[in-house]
């Protein structure tokens, strides 16, 4: 057995971990890490917007893109085939002048849910996919903090969203359905697959499932989270390790800072436990010249039904697609 490679990592469970390499194959204290696998772009299209509008949020399901745009006095709800036809698209008068859209979540059958956010609160309307207003809750108490993790979805049918608190608040009823113990200092955003919600802290690397009587937060293991040098949470300047997170029924994807250009985009994949299950990489194209702007990704999605992983760069309106089998 070869000598472990690199300095030991203490997590914050305080367990001492080594990064060694046996036969080729990386090994995280005792669990066997998996190789890295490098997925095919198999999607690649750009949304139109106009003026100085600005894409704030991003959600795929079943085979549709939606994007909720911002501009001036309203937001704009764009929805897209997987061809990149976006055929479908309306405008969503804000609920007063000082609310601004910042979250949209897809329940997969015909509803949206879109977060307002405003200095003392916010709103959730319910939406179809015609445009057509359904319902309009208000809501107090929501998460404001500027971070690209999802801070609404949908448990089963009903609305959810993360309040500062680091609560999740079910919009219909206004009542908690589940939280972590102790509450994340940092960017923590949630995960609603089926009738599950995981939280997921941004800064920290971990996850929880959120109950009612209280989640326990669990720290995600992988050498592209402990083996990277990142300011420490007291840091005024604290540094986000997982940008994005999202999940299907049988687990969760995390999409990792920092990352060089030139070999791609890390993403991980863990079971519901919590367990390492895959490393990918999301392979960017060749920059044609220095002076062109590169590839900044913002926003992750996964589309269960298709099983293609998306990443969404707001600036260019640029959307690519990378299919996790084959």
């Amino acid at each position: 057995m070869r000598q472990p490679m690199g300095n030991p990592l203490l997590l914050q469970t305080g367990v001492l971990v080594a990064i060694a390499f046996v036969g080729g194959c990386a090994v995280l204290g005792e669990s066997p890490v998996p190789a890295t696998r490098t997925l095919m772009q198999v999607e690649e299209f750009k949304i139109l917007t106009l003026g100085t509008q600005r894409i704030v949020d991003y959600d795929a399901r079943i085979g549709n893109h939606y994007f909720l745009l911002e501009s001036s006095g309203f937001a704009e709800v764009i929805q897209c085939a997987p061809s990149g036809r976006c055929e479908n698209r309306f405008f969503v008068a804000l609920p007063d002048s000082e609310a601004r859209p910042t979250g949209i979540a897809a329940d997969g059958d015909g509803l949206l849910a879109l977060l307002f956010v405003r200095k003392n609160g916010g709103t959730v309307v319910v939406i179809d996919e015609a445009g057509i207003r359904r319902e309009e809750y208000a809501v107090s108490g929501v998460h404001s903090s500027p971070t690209p993790l999802k801070t609404i979805g949908f448990s089963g049918s009903n609305p959810v969203i993360l309040t500062g608190t680091n609560s999740v608040m079910d919009v219909r009823t206004g009542q908690p359905v589940g939280f972590a113990t102790p509450p994340a200092d940092f960017a923590t955003g949630l995960i609603a697959v089926g009738n599950e919600i995981l939280l997921v802290d941004g800064v920290g690397s971990r996850f929880s499932l959120a109950r009612l009587g209280g989640g326990t937060w669990h720290q995600l293991v992988a050498p592209e989270i402990q083996g990277q040098s990142r300011r420490p949470p007291s840091s005024p300047n604290v540094e986000i390790a997982i940008a994005n997170a999202v999940g299907c029924e049988t687990g969760f994807f995390v999409r990792v800072m920092p990352f060089a250009y030139h070999t791609g985009v890390p993403i991980l994949r863990f079971d519901m436990t919590g367990r390492l299950l895959e490393r990918i990489r999301c392979p960017l194209p060749p920059r044609q010249s220095r002076n062109e702007r590169p590839f900044s990704p913002r926003f992750t999605a996964v589309d269960c039904g298709t099983g293609v992983i998306y990443l969404v760069d707001p600036f260019s309106s640029i959307v690519r697609g990378y299919a996790l089998s084959g």
